[in-house]
Order: C-alpha cells, then sequence, then structure tokens
C-alpha cells in the first residue's frame, strides 16, 4: 500500500502537467497579441510577458522582431529581465526611438520602466559610435513623438 501511494501521486502529478499548456504556446499567444489592433489587448499582453519569468526567454529571444509597430516590445522585456545583451543594436536603436511603455498598469512599473530606459541608452552610449547612425535613422524613422525624438537625441549627445 505505501508503494502504491507515491506512484499514484506521481502519476497524478504527470498527468496534471499534461493537460496544462506548455508555456512557450502561452507565450506565442501573447507574443501574437502584441500585434493586435486593439491596444487593451497589447498592454495587457506586454505586462503578461514582464511577468513571465526566465523560462520564457528562448521563446523571447526567438521571436524579438515581433510588435515592430509598436517599437519592438519584447526589447523592454528583455532589459527587464537582465538579459539586454541580447537584443542587437538596430533593435535598441529603434526602441528607444519608437516604443511608448504602456499608461496602462504605469503603478506597478514605476521602478522597472526607469530601469529599462537607463540600461538602454547605457548600453547604446558604451556602443559609441556604430549607434549614432542607428539612432540617426531611429529619429528620423521611428519617433512618434517630440518626447521620443529627444530621448534619442539625448542618447546622441551622450555618445559625442
Amino acid at each position: 500500500m505505501n508503494g502504491i501511494r507515491p506512484a499514484l501521486l506521481a502519476g497524478l502529478a504527470a498527468l496534471a502537467g499534461c493537460w496544462q499548456p506548455r508555456l512557450s504556446t502561452q507565450i506565442q499567444v501573447l507574443i501574437r497579441q502584441l500585434q493586435s489592433s486593439e491596444v487593451t489587448e497589447r498592454e495587457e499582453a506586454f505586462r503578461e510577458l514582464l511577468r513571465a519569468g526566465p523560462d520564457a526567454l528562448p521563446t523571447l529571444k526567438a521571436t524579438l522582431h515581433a510588435g515592430a509597430r509598436g517599437g519592438f516590445p519584447l526589447v523592454a522585456v528583455l532589459y527587464a529581465q537582465g538579459e539586454g545583451d541580447a537584443v542587437p543594436l538596430e533593435l535598441r536603436a529603434r526602441h528607444l526611438g519608437a516604443f511608448l511603455w504602456p499608461r496602462a498598469g504605469a503603478d506597478e512599473n514605476v521602478l522597472l520602466e526607469p530601469y529599462v530606459w537607463n540600461e538602454l541608452e547605457r548600453d547604446l552610449v558604451r556602443a559609441g559610435r556604430p549607434a549614432l547612425r542607428l539612432l540617426s535613422r531611429a529619429l528620423e524613422q521611428d519617433t512618434p513623438t517630440e518626447a521620443k525624438a529627444l530621448q534619442v537625441l539625448r542618447a546622441m549627445i551622450l555618445i559625442g
């Protein structure tokens, strides 16, 4: 009887794991939602991806170009998880110029948002002259607001 109970519990645990949707599938759904025309759906997907944790990193890195229309939000997710090194320099520059952090849920990101911007800007400045050309292109093509244009100009000035 004692040997049956652990085996039964192990079988039930394995079966329960089979019924849960795979994390990769859940992440893929959220990434597709980042490309939605509905702002609330995009913002909710972004918040969920910020909470996804390290198990989602391989999928996030593989789909980094998703959400180009929204300023490459996965760049912010990777920076928030300490994986900014995985982001190509061009996407860093375009993200800086184009991404508008969602206002919904701003209170839960009060520390995260400035951290991500600071790390991103620091990495662009460290890249030096190669980043200037990319920032110039982002300034010309990607900046949706004057504030974003000034953010890109600030990075360019810091590079020199």
